[in-house]
C-alpha cells in the first residue's frame, strides 16, 4: 500500500527537478491515501497556483490550514493570504490570515494581516496587528517598518519618524526604510502653514542625508528600496517642487542604473512599421489615472500607425481593466516581479513608453527610473514633475498650464492642445440621495467640498467661514479622511478655529460624510447647489462628476498644473466667469451662486449647453506627431 510520506518525498524531488506533472501525480496518490496530509496539500496548492488553477489552489490551502499543526497552518495561511493579495482579493486575504491566526498566533501572520488591513484603509486594525506582532517578537523589523507607515498615514508624523529611525538602527541595509524616512516628514494634513514649511525643510534635509548615504555605500545598495516610499504628498504642499524632485529623481535613477544592466533599445521604426508605444501604469482600471488622461489616448491613437501595448503593473482588475485589455494590441497583466517586467518590456522593444503617473504605483516608479525605450514620457495622472532624468517629456494640457510653466519641470514640457485628452461627464445611474439622508436641511445652500482632505491647506480655511458669514443657511460638505478618524478630527478642529475667528460655530455649517463608494459619491453630489473647488489642488475627475449634475463650480486660478484643472474645464464649457483671480473674488462668486437662484440657474444652463466644448479641440493629432518625432531619432 502506498505511504503518503514516501509519496510526498518522491514528489518533492520531482518538484525540485521541475517535473511538475510527475510531482502532481504523486501528490494526488498521497492524498488518496491520506486526504488530510498537509504537506501534500500545500505543495499541490503551489503547483495549482503556478498552473493558474486559482480556485483549486485556494481550496487546497484552506484544507491545509484546517488540518495542519500550528506551524503548518501558519505557513499555509501566509501562502493563501499572499495569493489573494496578488490577485487583488484583499478582503479574502484578511479572512485567510484570521483563519490561520485562530490556530496559531504568529508574528508573521499578524504582520501580514496588518498589511492587508492597511490596504483596506483600516489603519486602526493594521496598527493593532503590527503592535501585537512586535510584542510577540521584539525587534521585528518588518512590523516596525509597517507600523511606521500606518503612523504616517494617521498623521502621527513624529511617531513615524521615530519608528523608522529605530528600524534603520536595527537594519541599516534595509533600503525601503532609508527611503521611507524622508517621506515620513510629508504629512497628509497640516495644522498651520508654518508646519508645511517645517516639514518641507525636514524632508529636504533627510533627502540630502540619503543622497550622502548613497554616495558612501554605492547607489546600487538602495535599488531595492526604490518605489517602496515615494514623495507623493510633497505635491500637496502647494509649492514648486522641481528642485526637490530633481534631487530625488537623480538618486532613484542612479540606484536603478547601478543595479540593472542597460536594456536593449528599439531601433527607429522602419518605413511602414507601426510605432510601438507602451503604457506602463498600475491603474488600468476604474481609477482617475485611467479615466484622465490615459483612456482617451488609448482610444484615440491611430492603430494603422501605432501598436499599443498595455503594461498593467497593478493587481486590482475590474470591468475597466477588461475594457482596457480589449483596447490594446497587447496587454501584460501584473503583478509581476521586476525582472519579469523588464523581460516583458524588452521583448516588446517599444519605441516609446508613456507613464501616465510617476509617484504613485511602486512598480511603475521603479521601471520609469530605467531607460527602457528611446523616448519616455510622464503625464499628469500625478500632476507634478517626476524629476527623473530618464523621463524625456511631460505630456500636459495647453489649457491647464500657466505661462512660464516649463521651469516647473525636469522634463521637456509638451503642451498638448486643449485639455490634452478626451473629457466627458460620466453618467450617474445611482439615485440622488435625499438631503435628510446626508444630514442636510432641505432649505440649506449646499456647497460640495468633497475632495481629499489633503488638498485643503490651512491657510485657505478662512474662505469657508467668509462664505458662511454671508450665507447663513450654507452647509459645506466634506468627506472624511480614509481610515484615520484622528486626521478627520484634526481637519474638523482646523475649521472650528477658522469659523471661531469669524464668531461662527463650525458645527452648524460643516458636514463631514463617511467614505462613499464611487457611485454613491457621484450621486451625493446631485444634492448640492455649488461645487467649491479646492484651492491649490483643483478637482478634475470630481469636477466632471459635478458636471454630470450640471453643478456650477467656483475655482481660484492657481500657478501650477494641479491648481488649474477646473480653470481649463470651466473656460472650455463657457463658464469663465466662475474662474476667480483673487480669494475675495472666489468668496464673492460663491456667495452669489449660493444666494441668487437666478444666477445659479443660468450657470447650470450654460454648463449643460457648454459640455461639448470640453472636446472641441482634439489632442490626438499633436500626440501622434510628438510620438513619431521623438521616437524616430
Amino acid at each position: 500500500m502506498d505511504d503518503a510520506e514516501q509519496l510526498f518525498s518522491d514528489a518533492i524531488q520531482r518538484f525540485q527537478a521541475r517535473e511538475l506533472d510527475a510531482a502532481e501525480a504523486l501528490l494526488r496518490r498521497a492524498l488518496a491515501v491520506a486526504a488530510d496530509h498537509v504537506p501534500s496539500l500545500s505543495l499541490l496548492a503551489q503547483i495549482a497556483g503556478r498552473a493558474g488553477r486559482d480556485a483549486e489552489c485556494v481550496d487546497l490551502l484552506e484544507q491545509a490550514i484546517a488540518h495542519g499543526t500550528p506551524e503548518q497552518a501558519t505557513a499555509a495561511g501566509l501562502w493563501l493570504g499572499a495569493a489573494h493579495r496578488r490577485a487583488g482579493r484583499t478582503e479574502l486575504a484578511v479572512a485567510a490570515y484570521r483563519q490561520a491566526l485562530e490556530i496559531a498566533e504568529d508574528p508573521q501572520l499578524l504582520n501580514s494581516l496588518g498589511v492587508a488591513l492597511k490596504d483596506l484603509d483600516d489603519l486602526a486594525g493594521a496598527a493593532a496587528g503590527f503592535e501585537r506582532a512586535s510584542a510577540l517578537q521584539p525587534g521585528f523589523v518588518d512590523a516596525l517598518y509597517n507600523l511606521a507607515a500606518v503612523r504616517k498615514d494617521e498623521g502621527r508624523t513624529d511617531a513615524a519618524v521615530a519608528l523608522l529611525r529605530e528600524v534603520i538602527n536595527r537594519a541599516p541595509d534595509l533600503a525601503a526604510a532609508r527611503f521611507a524616512l524622508p517621506m515620513a516628514h510629508l504629512s497628509p494634513l497640516y495644522e498651520t502653514e508654518e508646519e508645511i514649511d517645517r516639514r518641507r525643510a525636514a524632508y529636504g534635509g533627510e533627502l540630502d542625508a540619503l543622497i550622502t548615504h548613497a554616495e558612501r555605500v554605492g547607489p546600487a545598495a538602495l535599488a531595492a528600496g526604490v518605489g517602496a516610499a515615494q514623495p507623493f504628498q510633497l505635491a500637496y504642499q502647494g509649492r514648486n517642487d522641481v528642485a526637490l524632485q530633481r534631487r530625488y529623481g537623480a538618486l532613484v535613477c542612479a540606484a536603478m542604473a547601478a543595479a540593472h544592466p542597460a536594456a536593449p533599445l528599439a531601433d527607429p521604426p522602419a518605413p511602414g512599421e507601426r510605432l510601438r508605444v507602451g503604457i506602463v501604469c498600475g491603474y488600468l482600471r476604474d481609477h482617475s489615472v485611467w479615466r484622465l488622461p490615459t483612456r482617451g489616448w488609448v482610444e484615440g491613437l491611430d492603430r494603422a500607425r501605432f501598436e499599443l501595448i498595455g503594461f498593467h503593473t497593478g493587481a486590482v482588475c475590474d470591468a475597466e481593466t477588461d475594457r482596457a485589455r480589449g483596447l490594446f494590441d497587447r496587454f501584460v497583466q501584473g503583478p509581476l516581479p521586476l525582472a519579469d517586467w523588464l523581460s516583458a518590456i524588452a521583448g516588446v522593444r517599444p519605441h516609446a513608453l508613456i507613464y501616465p503617473e510617476i509617484g504613485m504605483d511602486p512598480m511603475a516608479a521603479r521601471l520609469a527610473a530605467l531607460r527602457l525605450a528611446p523616448a519616455q514620457s510622464a503625464s499628469w495622472g500625478h500632476p507634478v514633475t517626476s524629476g527623473y532624468p530618464t523621463i524625456d517629456h511631460y505630456l500636459s494640457s495647453e489649457a491647464m498650464e500657466p505661462a512660464g510653466a516649463d521651469a516647473s519641470y525636469a522634463e521637456t514640457l509638451v503642451r498638448l492642445p486643449g485639455l490634452s485628452s478626451e473629457f466627458s461627464a460620466p453618467a450617474c445611474d445611482a439615485p440622488v440621495p435625499s438631503r435628510a439622508a446626508l444630514g442636510l436641511p432641505d432649505a440649506a445652500v449646499v456647497y460640495w467640498c468633497g475632495q481629499s482632505l489633503s488638498k485643503y491647506l490651512p491657510q485657505h480655511d478662512g474662505v469657508f467661514a467668509e462664505i458662511a458669514a454671508r450665507v447663513p443657511q450654507s452647509r459645506f460638505v466634506f468627506v472624511e479622511y480614509p481610515g484615520s478618524p484622528p486626521l478627520t478630527r484634526r481637519f474638523r478642529d482646523r475649521l472650528a478655529a477658522a469659523f471661531a475667528r469669524r464668531g461662527l460655530d463650525a458645527e452648524r455649517f460643516v458636514i463631514i460624510l463617511p467614505r462613499l463608494a464611487p457611485d454613491a459619491y457621484r450621486a451625493a453630489m446631485g444634492a448640492a447647489d455649488v461645487f467649491l473647488d479646492s484651492i491649490g489642488w483643483s478637482g478634475c475627475n470630481s469636477l466632471l462628476d459635478a458636471f454630470a449634475h450640471a453643478l456650477p463650480a467656483v475655482t481660484l486660478e492657481g500657478v501650477t498644473l494641479r491648481a488649474r484643472h477646473a480653470v481649463a474645464m470651466l473656460r472650455a464649457v463657457g463658464l469663465a466667469r466662475l474662474v476667480c483671480a483673487t480669494r475675495a473674488d472666489y468668496v464673492e462668486v460663491a456667495v452669489t451662486l449660493g444666494t441668487d437662484t437666478g444666477a445659479r440657474g443660468a450657470a447650470r444652463r450654460s454648463l449643460r449647453d457648454g459640455l461639448p466644448g470640453l472636446n472641441r479641440v482634439s489632442a490626438i493629432p499633436a500626440l501622434e506627431a510628438h510620438l513619431l518625432a521623438t521616437s524616430a531619432r
